[in-house]
């Protein structure tokens, strides 16, 4: 170089002649930037005929004075004739050649050179600056509403392989402004497909400028269940002879969450659009993902009836077309939050459709619309302030209607239904069958039946989710009988052994099962189920246990008594604790019966009762405890006296007038309970399903047979015939190895012997 540039000028003209002149041009691309210069000098002086696709490409060279030389010349030349539309488009997209290039398209070129093909060419370009450029411009000669949807499609598809995302983002919105509702249908299934192009599918739906049925319910249903994905006959022939990104499509989990999101959406479809059979497919899968949509989607979209069989086809809802609705002045009131529209949005749509919104909850509100999703102040088990006055209004006589946020897009969309009683009881009937089918306990389609068995009765779906049963859609009472529910008390499988016991919480009581069948849930296997009959048995007339509450004094003592004869510890020890809940189960003549028993704690209690009742009280029939004179009423002291007097009663029970049985029996019942051979200890306890502070202590046979001695002797003292049979008993017994045996006996003689002076006794003998 600086040998050139000491050259006299005069002699840089024969360079040409030498050959040196392109040698002296290949030193634009010399890493020497001398060299560069050196040569930017030479060319504006001995080459200023440079090609124009030298030009372009020395325009961007790094050299200042080399993009300064090619930038002069091109301006020298005629933009149109002497360098054309294509090298200010190659320029155009050039780091240092962009700010020419924009500015000449702009002043030069109009709509008959930069045609909408032309700039399709040009939107591949990877400079950002050049697509920016090029964007704006072609929208500025060639509006969209000009191009049609169509232009901006064949963007997209032309050259789907390598299309930058920035191409495909300027496609998606410039489609965004036309009704994207109308494209064709196989671009929207490619445009979802498609990794690039599905953000901004999705974007559009969930906007709502795009309705999911537009791609057709089929497809939807491939994209979010797998083995409709390997089964769709669309899909594989895309992925088969499509382009290039489709060859490797797979099934997408992200994306089945959110079109199962969509199908979902009541706004957009009605469970019935789904398919009855499908949903029921997608509910019988293990996978939580299909079977918690399908479970949600049926519990909310279908009722009892659309279960029942049709003939030749698969179960649907009623009216699938939605007809016109009016409201007819209707008064709605909203709570809690709603899952799929904004408040304002819903008493908007209310009023639009001749309906009204009440200020507030009165006895003419008719519906209180409750939101499917709630809201921090209306959940974590409690129901809103709303919910809770409306339930008054309607226990005093209104009738509000308590629905759920589902209904009311149902309502809106006018799809609610009204099914027949017949319809709905064989709808029961299949769920039913469902729910026992065999199978594992965690059968899902099992699980999905006792799910929406539950969550369509009234008192359980209240109970498990504060939101009442929307109208139309319960298990009907009539189908929902003790004998169609007995059977799961025994089954081990814990989910449908739970769903019994649960509906028995609330049906209970009317059912009024029968003594037999009160005996036999008592001996059930299951000590969940042996806890809740003594539960049912045992509780008090409390408002909470009025559902399940079985009143004892309904039963009578014949009924009670069957549970002390019961095969089953746990069950006669269930009888002794409801004989000792009411003084009229404790008949001598009935508790008489069970001496009989194997059991010797069924004995040892009866021997008890029968002490407490025969022994002799040592008070005179009228006495009654004193009671100090009451202080000056409203006094701390009147209260405490008054308490004091409640508490004391009204003395001890009445002595009853007969013996329990006849003399004979009495003797031989004595006989064999004094002679027989007491355990060495008490044998281990069972589970009675029963509270630990409930349980009766087990009495030593020691205890019993003092009580009953006692008891005996306390009659015999007062009854010669009985005595006459006592005696002899006693008198033999007398050898026991037990010294407070011995001990009670003589006593007991030796007071006979004297009440009863020269009394004549004949031995009982054996049978």
């Amino acid at each position: 170089v600086w040998v050139l540039s000491n050259v006299p000028r005069f002699e840089q003209a024969a360079f040409r002649t030498l050959g040196l002149h392109d040698a002296v041009l290949r030193l634009f691309d010399s890493p020497s930037r001398p060299a560069r210069a050196y040569a930017a000098g030479y060319a504006r002086t001995h080459a200023r005929d440079l090609s124009v696709d030298e030009l372009v490409r020395l325009a961007d060279n790094e050299e200042n004075a080399v993009r300064k030389l090619a930038t002069d010349l091109l301006q020298e030349r005629d933009p149109r004739q002497d360098i054309g539309l294509e090298a200010w488009g190659r320029l155009l997209e050039s780091t240092h050649g962009f700010d020419l290039a924009a500015s000449v398209l702009r002043k030069h070129f109009g709509a008959r050179e930069l045609t909408p093909d032309w700039f399709r060419a040009r939107l591949l370009t990877n400079s950002y600056a050049a697509f920016r450029f090029i964007t704006a411009h072609l929208l500025q000669i060639h509006p969209a509403a000009t191009l049609g949807p169509a232009y901006f499609i064949l963007l997209l598809e032309a050259n789907d392989d390598r299309s930058p995302a920035q191409l495909v983002n300027f496609a998606m919105e410039q489609l965004a402004k036309f009704d994207v509702n109308a494209l064709d249908r196989d671009v929207l299934r490619r445009l979802a497909l498609r990794p690039a192009s599905r953000a901004g599918l999705i974007r559009w739906i969930d906007e709502g400028r795009l309705k999911p049925h537009a791609f057709g319910l089929d497809f939807l249903k491939a994209l979010a269940f797998h083995p409709d994905w390997d089964a769709d006959p669309w899909i594989s022939a895309l992925r088969s002879n499509g382009p290039e990104w489709a060859r490797e499509l797979g099934f997408d989990e992200a994306l089945s969450e959110q079109v199962l999101g969509w199908l979902q959406d009541v706004r957009r479809f009605a469970a019935s659009d789904l398919g009855f059979e499908w949903l029921l497919k997608l509910a019988g899968r293990s996978e939580a993902r299909y079977h918690n949509f399908a479970v949600d989607t049926m519990i909310k979209g279908f009722t009892p009836a659309d279960f029942a069989p049709k003939q030749g086809a698969a179960p649907t809802t009623a009216a699938t077309v939605p007809s016109a609705v009016n409201l007819g002045g209707a008064s709605f009131l909203f709570t809690g939050k709603m899952a799929t529209m904004q408040r304002k949005d819903a008493e908007d749509q209310v009023r639009n459709l001749g309906g009204s919104v009440a200020s507030g909850v009165t006895n003419k509100l008719h519906y209180l619309v409750i939101g499917d999703e709630g809201s921090p102040l209306y959940g974590h088990g409690k129901k809103g302030s709303k919910q809770v006055k409306a339930e008054e209004l309607n226990t005093a006589g209104s009738n509000i209607k308590i629905i759920s946020e589902t209904a009311f897009l149902k309502m809106l969309a006018g799809t609610t239904t009204q099914a027949s009683a017949g319809s709905s009881l064989d709808g029961a009937q299949r769920l039913w069958e469902m729910a026992q089918a065999p199978g594992p306990a965690d059968a899902p389609l099992s699980l999905f039946a006792i799910k929406y068995i539950r969550r369509h009765h009234p008192d359980i779906a209240l109970a498990e989710t504060d939101r009442p049963v929307d109208p139309g859609s319960e298990i009907p009472a009539e189908f929902l009988t003790f004998e169609r529910v007995e059977p799961l008390f025994r089954e081990t499988r814990r989910p449908l052994r739970d769903l019994a016991i649960e509906l028995a919480r609330w049906e209970f009581a009317r059912w009024s099962p029968s003594s037999d069948a009160l005996v036999r849930l008592a001996e059930n296997p299951h000590a969940d189920v042996r806890k809740f009959v003594a539960d049912a048995l045992l509780a008090d007339d409390a408002p909470e246990h009025r559902r399940y509450r079985i009143d004892l004094e309904k039963l009578g003592p014949p009924a009670v008594f069957r549970f002390c004869e019961s095969a089953d510890e746990s069950t006669r020890a269930l009888g002794i604790r409801l004989i000792g809940r009411s003084p009229r189960f404790r008949l001598p003549e009935e508790l008489f019966r069970l001496t009989e028993s194997p059991d010797r704690r069924v004995r040892a209690f009866v021997i008890r009762t029968l002490w407490s009742l025969y022994h002799d009280r040592g008070i005179t029939s009228d006495w009654k405890p004193y009671i100090p004179p009451a202080p000056s009423i409203g006094s701390t002291s009147a209260k405490k006296a008054a308490a004091r007097a409640e508490i004391l009663g009204t003395g001890p029970p009445a002595r009853p007038q007969s013996r329990p049985s006849s003399p004979k029996d009495l003797w031989y019942f004595l006989r064999r309970t004094l002679f027989e051979i007491p355990p060495p200890r008490p044998e281990k306890r069972q589970d009675t399903g029963t509270e630990p502070s409930e349980r009766l202590k087990p009495l030593a046979a020691r205890k019993a047979k003092l009580a009953l001695i006692e008891t005996m002797r306390d009659f015999a003292l007062e009854d010669t015939d009985f005595a006459r049979g006592v005696l002899p008993l006693l008198e033999a017994f007398m050898v026991s190895r037990g010294r407070s045996e011995r001990d009670a006996c003589l006593v007991a003689v030796t007071r006979l012997r004297h009440v009863h002076p020269g009394l004549k006794v004949t031995p009982l003998k054996e049978s």
